[in-house]
């Protein structure tokens, strides 16, 4: 049996509203500035959703015109589950009437909610209990509900093989179901499933990972998938030959996450990715964007759930960067209206950071005169030219092509420094003072005595030590290797399955602050304490002496339990520590150190008022020289320095000291649960020594105090270099053949880096 025909959407009607290509500039029309084009095509304006009843949500499922909206309370202790209907806003309290009924120490968790034609649903349950602690699988159960959502039917179904688990079931028009299913290894397959859920035969997709199965207005059923080389397929199923065709369809993106049906007669199913949601036309061979997550101020990495709803709007769920909150939301295509007054301002990025698409889909949120408009350069990558993306860039530049704003992340910076395209940004930052902002930050990230980025987040990575090894201050090139080269016998530079190579990248390649002068653009690659850690690295095996692949689980625990007290035992000597997360600091150094004194030594200083330690930026901006907007640009980077901003970040170090102080407070207090008596208990602060559990005491403000000093005092930006990097590989591996000595190896690099650099300038 075919699916009925479903409404047209009414997006259809909007498609000539939206199509605008702006020249931005600041302005719809009129003199340009910025001279990059971008488009408000594809965007949607969304309507918060309340959902009572639900603190947190989860999943939404839609059957009809209404939603089952299912979510935790805010300690997630308990589900919650709610039928919210589009037509009229309203909201009612659900529950699935199985898993009510059920006696104590016995559970029904829903694993499929599948909408019926005539608006109902069945809901296929996975039962079992846990009496004296055993756990027991009951078998699975099948409810079905009418459109009023009253219970009509329940049976016990048989079910399929205990070694595999159902995930994305879909009907098959036929009367059967398609299934997701994965063994105890994690292999996907597809199974054919007839009425009664039993499985009934395979369909042969050679994948890795199956993205979703969907059945088209027409009956057509299709898959899409991984192949065994992790390339993105669509293929059409054949459920009687249990096979599936490829297709070949125009304009896919080489990636995506999740396969969509879609209840637009446009399309057979949608696809999504982190930059927007296409629609794909399988019989015409088709694919076109049809929400562009930025321009309809989401940030596509953290939507799920997405559902289309029968009159074509859709509906998501939008999740903040750590998943911790997450909210509902209705998405219409936006009006002319809307946007006629809208002043536009270009933003090009290489690869997109989820925290900068989210300030972007914040400050769109809040502004109804201006909107950032985000052009993606990476969209021109493919896998066989991942290079696509800053080929565009470079071309464009030369063109005179040029965005208001510019992510600067993967972007040749100081050769576009040289080119005079950004503007120093000294004359907006009078307000950055270093009682508000860690200011030696943006004096790290300066260009000569220019400051043309900006970076509004960041990590700080150091090298930690036993304070009896290396003291407690910092040290230059020269007492770095002769500290390396005088190690205790047993010890090693590092924990881990340490190689020449993997040193090499540690010590040089991966630090060329230490032999590159940016600013200035020299280096001192021929210097003696280059070539000394030449030497040392040439000392250690070429290859590593693990065999992982014959390794039993014996062999890892005892690894890992090695692993786990090397720095306490003294077999190693630096750890490599980010700084981005104070707990997760803590959390390392209590692991590998204990309470021993550690210092952060970093790594060799390149001046006296150094510290050792490098700033990672997280992402990076600067404003055009051309903008007519560079007010507007900077109310963005002033939202960007907020703490409304800074407070949401995770996993870096905000710039605001205030920011930095509420996260450092909020690190130090314990973690807490509901015990079963709905009581708050403190949990034990512990970590992992290989394979052993150990309570340690919580972070105190004194270890707080002593990260917050110590980045205060780093005064280095970290300074990578592809092309850098591929000279010294290059010159390296002939000195590991012996094709040279460390001393013409030194000499080949220093000439080669100083040409390049010079042409860099």
């Amino acid at each position: 049996m075919k699916r009925k025909t479903l409404q047209k959407s009414f997006a259809a009607a909007m498609t000539a509203a939206l199509l605008l290509n702006v020249c931005t500039g600041c302005s719809l029309g009129g003199s340009k500035g910025a001279t990059l084009e971008v488009s408000l095509e594809h965007s949607y304006s969304s309507e918060p959703l309340q959902i009572e009843g639900i603190e947190r949500l989860s999943s939404i499922y839609a059957v009809g015109d209404k939603m089952i909206v299912a979510g935790y309370n805010n300690d997630y202790s308990e589900d919650s589950y709610a039928v919210y209907n589009v037509t009229d806003n309203s909201t009612q309290p659900f529950s699935f009437a199985y898993s009510e009924s059920l006696p104590e120490d016995t559970e029904a968790s829903p694993i499929a909610v599948i909408a019926t034609d005539d608006g109902g649903m069945k809901v296929l349950y996975s039962s079992y209990s846990f009496a004296n602690d055993e756990y027991k699988d009951l078998g699975m159960i099948l409810e079905t509900y009418d459109s009023n959502f009253q219970v009509v039917d329940t049976k016990k179904i048989d079910s399929v093989d205990g070694s595999e688990g159902f995930n994305n079931i879909v009907p098959d028009p036929d009367g059967g179901y398609f299934a997701t299913m994965y063994d105890e290894s994690g292999n996907p397959s597809l199974g054919v499933l007839d009425e009664n859920f039993k499985k009934v035969k395979n369909v042969n997709v050679n994948s890795t990972y199956i993205s979703g199965v969907v059945t088209a207005k027409d009956g057509t059923c299709y898959v899409a998938y991984q192949d065994m080389e992790y390339n993105n397929v669509v293929g059409k199923i054949d459920a009687e030959a249990g096979s599936v065709s490829t297709l070949t369809i125009e304009g896919m993106p080489s990636w995506y996450n999740e396969c969509i049906p879609s209840t637009d007669e446009k399309y057979d199913f949608y696809i999504t990715q982190s930059n927007s949601l296409y629609g794909v036309n399988a019989a015409n061979g088709t694919c076109e964007e049809v929400i562009n997550w930025i321009n309809s101020d989401f940030t596509g990495d953290f939507v799920t759930n997405i559902t289309q709803l029968l009159d074509g709007r859709f509906c998501i769920v939008s999740n903040s960067m750590d998943y911790t909150d997450s909210s509902m939301w209705l998405l219409s295509p936006r009006s002319e209206e809307e946007l006629k007054d809208l002043e536009l301002i270009s933003m090009a990025v290489l690869y997109p950071d989820g925290n900068l698409m989210n300030a972007v889909s914040n400050f769109n949120r809040t502004n109804d005169k201006y909107r950032i408009v985000v052009y993606d350069y990476s969209k021109f990558n493919t896998d066989e030219d991942y290079k696509a993306g800053l080929n565009k860039f470079e071309s464009d530049m030369t063109s005179g092509i040029v965005a208001d704003m510019i992510s600067l992340n993967g972007l040749p910076y100081e050769s576009l420094c040289n080119k005079g395209i950004f503007t120093d940004l000294d004359e907006f930052s009078e307000n950055l003072t270093d009682d508000k902002y860690f200011t030696n930050y943006f004096d790290s990230l300066r260009y000569g005595d220019k400051l043309y980025k900006l970076s509004f987040a960041f990590s700080v990575q150091t090298l930690l030590a036993k304070t009896e090894h290396v003291g407690e201050g910092t040290m230059d090139i020269k007492a770095f290797t002769e500290l390396l080269k005088n190690m205790p016998e047993g010890m090693k530079p590092m924990s881990g399955d340490i190689t020449r190579d993997s040193i090499v990248n540690m010590f040089i390649t991966s630090n060329l602050n230490s032999f590159v002068d940016v600013n200035s653009a020299t280096c001192s690659f021929n210097s003696q304490e280059f070539i000394d850690l030449l030497e040392f690295s040439n000392t250690l095996p070429a290859e590593s002496g693990m065999n992982y692949e014959n390794m039993e689980d014996s062999d890892w625990n005892s690894y890992w339990e090695d692993e786990g007290v090397a720095y306490l035992d003294d077999k190693a000597l630096f750890y490599n520590e980010y700084i981005s997360d104070l707990q997760s600091s803590y959390r390392d150094q209590m692991t590998y150190f204990d309470q021993e004194p550690v210092t952060m030594c970093g790594f060799p200083i390149v001046n006296e008022n150094d510290n050792g330690g490098r700033f990672e930026s997280s992402f990076s901006l600067a404003i055009s020289s051309n903008s007519k907007c560079k007010d507007v640009c900077w109310s963005f980077f002033e939202y960007m320095l907020s703490d409304d901003f800074q407070n949401q970040l995770t996993w870096y170090i905000p710039v605001s000291k205030s920011a930095f102080d509420a996260k450092a407070q909020e690190a130090m207090s314990p973690d807490t649960y509901i015990d079963e008596n709905g009581n708050e208990q403190v949990m034990d602060f512990t970590v992992y020594r290989g394979n052993t559990e150990v309570k340690v005491p919580e972070m105190t403000q004194e270890y707080v105090d002593k990260i917050k000093n110590y980045i205060e005092g780093v005064t280095v930006s970290s300074y990578y270099d592809e092309q850098l990097y591929t000279i010294v590989d290059e010159e390296v591996q002939k000195y590991f053949a012996g094709d040279q000595d460390a001393k013409q190896t030194s000499d080949v690099i220093q000439s080669r880096a100083s040409l390049y650099l010079a042409e860099q300038h």
